[in-house]
């Protein structure tokens, strides 16, 4: 049985038909709501609909940067483009910009530091997929907060894990003075991005640097260390301190271009490769780089992945605010409605189709296999806490079973990972974790967490790319045997209504404190799952190539 240790082995043999069945449609009747959800549907919608405009506002005060005096500056005076208007020019027309973490930086520092001061995402030029990491001068003038790097450092973990070509458009005034304690001497800190841009140059992972605007201290380092770099006369410079830095120092009085302009890189020092003559001919020379880049097999079949169309679920996503328990249904403790998670996979997966895995083992987990844009991916879903299912019916009829599991769920979720590996099946976490600590003491569940041990083994050592999508609560130490961050997954997204809370139900934190603190790369409008689903899925993917 797949290499399983022996003692897992008698738990799952007499379950392994499952996986001759067909694909079965998720319809309506397959399985019913909760009767507190479908009774309530109606103050579901209405709570989830305030948090879903809740994160757009988020969204909208953290895409306009420093505010309008700050445009005005950049803009007018400067007369540079902002920052999203380049990566739009960058990108191919028609193509979307995946933006990652663009709440980053909210409500930090007793101020707020809009997205990070920065933007990144994944884009196509010329056809190929890229990580952008984009300063935004309009957020103190591009100063780096040790969010920023935070920010750089993952979205760079993102490109190295998934064999991105990097493009770095920069635009900084360097580090944020007054807190360099916490951006220049750790390991996690400023210079671990120059560690990153050698370390992936290496590996054959292009690295290219746009310059239109400042590229002071150590930003010069994120220019000189790129494969191929591109700057804007009289816009980009390149310098390790400016003219009022120069001045103090030395006396001497130096213009900019003098000290670190297009010229002087392009022609005395050949810091950059490229010479620019405005913003709109450094985007056009970005792009003729990016076509000279390879291209991937799985980029050459793009089109036809990215076809959702075809292949819509038979449900309307525009259904989920309605099946979203609201805080009321799901109680102070949150054990009273669990996400009614069969519905929602009918409004996310290809047709509706799930092919699910011991569907009456372990029934708080579910499992199975599904298609999102014509890629399987194998779904782990909690439907309550772990510590529950089978064993908890057990001893409710006061049975005692020779080899009954105290977390029947871990170790359905244990043997499922072990065959999404085994066959190269991308995993995508949905998780909802509930009180576990509190379960277990209430409960009794004595060999509780070995099995939990080994499910949260499988998740450590999987092999294929995962995604985590935090769609509840996600509480306690239980919560790494659904993947995260700490557990290695690629992509970690939250639903407005998600909440973080340490053992015993304390210290309780909702999706946009976590997003500001870069502990999820974004929060998703719970309608665009399927959406931002595909395309990472589709990114991450490029592993097993």
């Amino acid at each position: 049985m797949l290499g399983l240790p022996r003692n897992l082995c008698k738990h799952f043999s007499h379950h392994h038909q499952t996986f001759i069945q067909t694909f079965k449609t998720l319809v309506g009747s397959t399985t019913s709501l909760p009767a507190a959800i479908a009774t309530n549907t109606s103050a579901n919608l209405q709570q989830n609909q305030h948090l879903v405009t809740t994160l757009q506002d988020k969204q909208t005060f953290a895409a306009l940067g420093g505010g309008e005096k700050s445009i005005q500056r950049h803009t007018v005076k400067n007369g540079k483009l902002l920052v999203r208007r380049r990566i739009q020019l960058l990108c191919d027309d028609n193509s979307d910009f995946f933006e990652l973490s663009s709440l980053c930086g909210l409500d930090l520092y007793n101020t707020n530091v809009q997205s990070g001061g920065a933007v990144c995402g994944i884009g196509r030029i010329s056809g190929r997929d890229v990580m952008i990491i984009a300063s935004d001068a309009t957020v103190s003038a591009g100063a780096m907060y040790p969010i920023t790097v935070r920010k750089q450092l993952r979205a760079q973990e993102i490109a190295q894990e998934n064999k991105l070509p990097v493009f770095y458009i920069v635009d900084s005034a360097g580090a944020f003075l007054p807190m360099q304690a916490e951006i220049f001497p750790d390991k996690e800190h400023g210079g671990r991005a120059f560690y990153n841009q050698a370390q992936m140059s290496a590996l054959g992972i292009p690295q290219i640097a746009i310059v239109p605007g400042s590229c002071t201290a150590g930003g010069a380092y994120m220019c000189t260390m790129s494969d191929e770099a591109v700057i804007v006369k009289d816009l980009g410079f390149v310098y390790l301190g400016g003219p009022p830095l120069v001045k103090a120092a030395t006396g001497e009085i130096v213009t900019d271009s003098e000290l670190g302009g297009a010229e002087v890189h392009c022609e005395l020092s050949g810091c950059t490769d490229h010479f620019a003559h405005d913003e709109l001919d450094a985007i056009d020379i970005g792009r003729s780089i990016a076509d000279t880049l390879p291209e991937w097999e799985q980029e050459q079949e793009q089109e036809q992945e990215l076809n959702l169309g075809d292949r819509a679920p038979l449900h309307s996503i525009q259904d989920i605010l309605e099946l979203i328990p609201s805080a009321s249904e799901r109680g102070s403790t949150g054990t009273t409605v669990p996400l009614p998670i069969h519905h929602v996979l009918a409004r996310v997966l290809d047709k509706s189709q799930f092919h699910e895995h011991r569907a009456n083992y372990g029934k708080t987990l579910v499992c199975g296999i599904g298609r999102i844009g014509g890629n399987k991916v194998g779904i782990v879903a909690n439907q309550g806490p772990l510590m529950g299912g089978t064993a908890d019916k057990e001893r409710a009829m006061e049975e005692v079973k020779v080899g009954a599991s105290s977390c029947p769920a871990a170790l359905k979720g244990a043997h499922f990972i072990s065959i999404c590996n085994q066959r190269r099946i991308p995993l995508v976490y949905m998780t909802d974790i509930w009180e576990e600590e509190l379960v277990q003491v209430k409960r009794g569940h004595a060999g509780a967490v070995a099995d939990l041990g080994k499910m949260m083994a499988a998740v450590a050592t999987s092999t294929v790319p995962s995604i985590t999508l935090h769609v509840g609560q996600v509480n306690g130490s239980t919560a790494y045997s659904m993947g995260g961050r700490a557990m290695g997954s690629n992509f970690v997204f939250a639903w407005p209504n998600a909440t973080m809370m340490g053992g015993g139900g304390e210290d309780t934190r909702d999706s946009f404190y976590a997003a500001s603190r870069m502990w999820n790369d974004g929060v998703i409008d719970p309608r665009e799952t399927r959406n931002v689903l595909n395309e990472a899925v589709r990114i991450a993917k490029r592993q097993f190539e």
